[in-house]
């Protein structure tokens, strides 16, 4: 799984339905997974005080016509929706 940080704007229903990453909008097809893991308040400034700040993951399968793949989006409400991972 390669690894980011890229924020994103998605679609929500009951899940995400649907997000834009770098211009291209993604069609989910599945969800596969959804958990709640902690923010790592050790590497951002931005967090010093908030040691229980948690981010909601879900793990997608998702694409278009021209790129499939299974997708980490994460939401936070300090910082909304970013892409965490891809296997593709």
């Amino acid at each position: 799984m390669r690894r980011y940080y890229d924020p994103i704007q998605v679609k929500v229903g009951d899940g995400p339905m649907q997000f834009i990453w770098r211009g291209q909008l993604m069609v989910v097809t599945e969800i596969q997974g959804q958990w709640i893991r902690s923010l790592p308040w050790w590497n951002h400034v931005e967090w010093p005080t908030d040691l229980l700040a948690e981010q909601e993951v879900w793990r997608v399968e998702a694409g278009n016509a021209s790129k499939q793949g299974i997708y980490e989006l994460a939401r936070s409400t300090a910082e909304g929706w970013h892409l965490v991972g891809v296997c593709d």
